[in-house]
């Protein structure tokens, strides 16, 4: 373009990036990958897998990390994002089995974006090694076996892979189930002993807008105490965490049944958020 007679260069420097988040925690968790991305997912949130955990256990030859033609269930796959090892093409693998789109690690340096046939995105080997470590997070969960009374030898039975996960190397669970989901659940195992459990809790403030204050209402039956404390959490921004705890109390007797059941739910003006509470007594 000339323009009194002087010419203007234009440069552009086009950045393709296609960002993803893992977990709640925006901040902590997002990664920025880079592919030429024009699809508009239908859900904000999809389940996120592996190659090595979407495997079929069938295939011999090929590389399932790197997700190779071949190698991967297509139930374990259908609906989900995969996270891949290797270059450009799982995409049309994942594509085939019903997968929801694809996250690709590369050693190579990113500097040319491809286009996908499903929603996908390049990354870098150290962000593809941070979302492997959420895929195969199981802390909590080892820590809810421990305190179930499994050792490393029931664990093995469960977990079926060559690693040897012992109690005292995880720091013991807090609460009563040590934890962090949505339900609350106690066995009462003992049935001369009074109903005594207390569950930790933490949540994040994903909805709308960056101030919310959620206040908490309990319903629950005859004989059965649940207080939560605190009994409201006041957000001030997106992503903030907050804990609270519930206890729970009540007799030996159940009421002279088996089961009993309470309800926690979160509310503000727009949205609510509910949790089960159940005491189960084993038949002996």
């Amino acid at each position: 373009m000339k323009i009194s007679g002087k010419v203007l260069v234009f440069v552009f420097n086009l950045h393709l990036v296609a960002t993803l988040i893992h977990g709640a925690n925006k901040n902590e968790n997002e990664r920025k990958g880079i592919s030429i991305n024009t699809f508009s997912p239908r859900k904000h949130m999809y389940s996120l897998t592996n190659g090595a955990h979407a495997a079929n256990g069938t295939d011999t030859f090929g590389n399932i990390s790197a997700c190779d033609s071949g190698t991967l269930s297509e139930k374990k796959v259908k609906g989900k994002l995969v996270y891949c090892l290797g270059n450009s093409g799982q995409d049309y693998t994942i594509d085939e089995l019903g997968g929801a789109g694809t996250i690709i690690g590369l050693d190579e340096e990113t500097d040319v974006a491809f286009p996908f046939l499903i929603p996908g995105t390049f990354v870098s080997p150290k962000d593809g090694k941070k979302i492997d470590q959420y895929i195969n997070s199981t802390n909590s969960y080892i820590r809810f076996l421990c305190k179930e009374g499994y050792n490393s030898t029931t664990i093995a039975l469960l977990t079926g892979g060559k690693h040897r996960y012992s109690c005292s190397n995880f720091k013991p669970a807090q609460g009563t189930d040590g934890l962090n989901y949505p339900s609350m659940h106690i066995q009462h195992k003992n049935p001369n002993s009074s109903i005594s459990a207390v569950f930790y809790r933490t949540v994040t403030h994903v909805g709308h807008g960056s101030k919310s204050v959620f206040k908490a209402t309990v319903t629950s039956p005859k004989g059965l105490y649940v207080k939560v404390i605190p009994d409201t959490l006041s957000f001030h921004r997106l992503y903030q965490k907050k804990s609270f705890k519930v206890v729970l109390k009540g007799s030996s007797s159940l009421g002279g049944t088996r089961i009993l059941s309470a309800l926690l739910e979160w509310s503000n003006s727009r949205h609510s958020v509910k949790s089960p509470i159940l005491v189960y007594r084993p038949s002996t």
